[in-house]
């Protein structure tokens, strides 16, 4: 297991009452950050990244559940749960007692101990339907109970849609990677066109998929602009061969509304996109 945690001179352990928090649970491992809401700046930061993937989130929730800043109060508390499995749904066709049908119903699933629930996506007038396991159920009820749960999706659709994108008209691709898939999000003319999730196996399944989106949704690929962010570096292979397929790639920058304390200026905001975004869910 590899860590890396840093916390700014500004973090007071006697004023978490009026920080908050936002955690990130996947099967590779969590991270978790602390945003101080006066001045919109990030002052602690903790990543444990596991070498083998954490299937049941047992491993994961027995870390957290020694991570003694959890127990303390915030003014608001986020889990993000990063997982394959979701679907996300009109308000108009959603009924609650439906939802692991609709969910079987695009997905193989093994549903035993887990328990389908859902977040609602403000910014498109849907539900976001996800499983939950029961390890993560039982954390959140003896740690966190307190904490809004949202499926990764959620944030990355949301956070993207509050994006104050130059050309009103123009249409945009939002790429996430994660270890072996990566969600696609489409908008235009700042509406949600596509929500989906690829798995590849190597980089060229990669430019495939993309490009295949690409195809479906007959966007031009010199005029649509793409940003990438989660397990991608700048000049990275990865980078470099999706810019070599398509021109108009970059890594994604992180809202303006946000700032870093002095220490955490070392943490990786493309890999992290996600999470410190998260606070921008309505």
């Amino acid at each position: 297991m590899n860590q890396f945690s840093v916390v700014d001179d500004s973090f007071d352990i006697s004023l978490t009452s009026s920080y908050y928090l936002s955690i990130r649970v996947a099967p590779d491992g969590f991270s978790f950050c602390v945003l101080d809401p006066i001045y919109n700046k990030f002052i602690q930061f903790k990543e444990c990244r596991f070498h083998k993937p954490d299937l049941d989130w047992s491993q994961i929730v027995t870390r957290l559940s020694h991570e003694e800043l959890l127990t303390h109060p915030f003014k608001r508390k986020l889990l993000i749960v990063e997982d394959d499995v979701f679907a996300i749904v009109p308000n108009a066709l959603f009924k609650p007692e439906k939802a692991l049908d609709l969910l079987s119903g695009t997905y193989e699933l093994d549903v035993r101990g887990k328990q389908a629930v859902h977040n609602s996506v403000k910014m498109v007038d849907a539900v976001n339907l996800f499983l939950l396991s029961e390890n993560l159920q039982v954390f959140i009820r003896q740690t966190i109970p307190d904490a809004r749960v949202f499926h990764h999706v959620t944030p990355f659709v949301e956070s993207t849609m509050l994006d104050d994108y130059r050309i009103a008209d123009q249409t945009y691709v939002h790429v996430y990677f994660r270890k072996s898939a990566f969600d696609i999000l489409v908008m235009g003319h700042r509406e949600l066109l596509l929500a989906n999730r690829f798995s590849f196996a190597d980089e060229n399944e990669i430019v495939y998929f993309i490009l295949f989106v690409f195809e479906q949704l007959k966007l031009q690929p010199g005029k649509t602009e793409i940003h990438l962010s989660g397990d991608i570096e700048a000049q990275s292979a990865r980078y470099l061969m999706l810019k070599s397929y398509l021109k108009t790639v970059k890594m994604a920058v992180l809202s303006p509304h946000f700032q870093f304390g002095e220490a955490l200026l070392p943490v990786g905001v493309t890999r992290h996109h996600l999470l410190f975004n998260s606070f921008l869910c309505v």
